[in-house]
């Protein structure tokens, strides 16, 4: 490569380094949306990029996005919403990145592999083709790049013939609860601070990495407390996508704004925030948690957890404690921007029994036991801050 060549590319990585750091305001799918990604996004009717009925009677409503991996900024994301009597059916190559379909309900199809529990998972590969279907009364998320499969003349994958990683893979409700697939079920050791019988249905990446994590969470906290039904202060250090399939979810940063079914919710990376859980008074997928409760917990806890909450999270690694949440590191002061603003009364609010908003407090720690697949945080993580008054201030140097 000539030097001047060699110049020319450094230019460009400088330049694009300069572009993160302007202050544009932050536009999904646009050419400089990295310029100024946010703290956090909502996928919602403010955000909504176009809405139509498809073929079959499917209502889709579309998301632009600006990172298909959700690491730099938040991903593309479709819902396919079926009713009775409406199907969907697509087909084609994934030419805009790689693809996460998150079954909320219902019943959807993969080149005629069928997936019909909550919580079941198909992954493709950017380049692999699909043969789709959403069956009558069915919801799904799609997750990733922009959700248009590109029609190809053959079946085969668009993908270099030296390619050697999975195309695709489906992620079973099935598989975890029997401990193949790379699945496995255990105890959530983050809701209630794992005090609660909650359940995560966790996979691991795949060999080659390519393939990514998926988990999925069951929240049962709310049937014994109310006020217990809360994830403590943390940050996702990959950035996370929250997918509601059941009840609301509230996040507590200099503000507290929730989502609920069909509408995600993105965390840019390390965002410092808290997490309230909520039951909804009529579900449209309350058979589906039914029956997932039903199969991933013993009969006596299935009886006590009539208001299950469940949701999907991305880029949650449960082998390596690098992707999974961080509750140890809180920011070390005020900031300007974002949750950092008033991270410091935000803490103290909600470490006193002060009646904010009704929040739970910092309780007791009931005894539990930490249980695979997830990593247990250590007890100075799960106390947090040794005192329980305000945080001390740093006094600038």
């Amino acid at each position: 490569m000539s030097p001047a060549r060699a110049l020319g590319r450094c230019g460009l990585v400088v330049a694009a380094l300069a572009r993160w750091g302007s202050p544009a305001t932050f536009t999904a799918g646009a050419p400089e949306a990295a310029a100024a990604m946010p703290d956090q996004y909502f996928y919602n009717e403010t955000t909504l990029s176009s809405a139509r009925t498809a073929v079959g009677g499917c209502a889709l409503r579309n998301w632009e996005g600006a990172d298909a991996a959700g690491v730099g900024g938040p991903p593309w994301v479709t819902t396919i919403d079926c009713g009775a009597g409406e199907s969907y059916a697509d087909a084609g190559v994934a030419t805009r990145g790689p693809l996460q379909f998150f079954v909320r309900h219902g019943r959807a199809m993969f080149d005629g592999e069928s997936l019909d529990s909550m919580g079941d998972v198909y992954w493709l590969g950017a380049g692999a083709y699909v043969d789709l279907f959403v069956a009558p009364d069915s919801f799904v998320y799609v997750v990733g790049g922009a959700f248009e499969l590109a029609p190809w003349r053959s079946r085969r994958s668009f993908v270099s013939s030296s390619y050697r990683a999975p195309r695709r893979r489906s992620y079973r409700v099935a598989d975890a609860i029997a401990g193949k697939g790379g699945g496995k079920l255990g105890a959530d050791t983050h809701i209630a601070n794992g005090s609660s019988p909650s359940v995560d249905l966790v996979f691991s990446k795949g060999k080659s990495f390519v393939d990514p994590p998926a988990i999925t969470v069951v929240n049962c906290a709310y049937d014994r407390d109310p006020a217990s039904s809360f994830v403590w202060y943390h940050t996702h250090p990959a950035g996370a996508l929250y997918l509601p399939f059941t009840g609301a979810i509230c996040y507590v940063t200099d503000e507290e704004r929730c989502s609920s079914p069909g509408s995600p919710r993105w965390a840019s990376p390390n965002l410092f925030y808290y997490e309230k859980f909520y039951a909804r008074p009529s579900e449209p997928s309350a058979a589906a948690a039914a029956d997932l409760v039903g199969r991933v917990l013993d009969a006596s806890a299935a009886a006590n957890c009539t208001h299950p909450i469940v949701f999907g999270v991305t880029n949650f690694d449960p082998d390596d404690a690098a992707g999974q949440p961080n509750f140890a590191d809180a920011p070390a002061g005020p900031g300007d921007v974002g949750a950092l603003r008033h991270h410091d009364r935000a803490l103290h609010d909600h470490r006193h029994d002060d009646g904010h908003d009704g929040a739970p407090r910092r309780p007791a720690l009931r005894p539990f036991s930490c249980k695979p697949p997830l990593l247990c945080a250590s007890p100075r993580a799960r106390r947090g801050p040794r005192s329980r008054g305000a945080r001390p201030r740093r006094t600038p140097a």
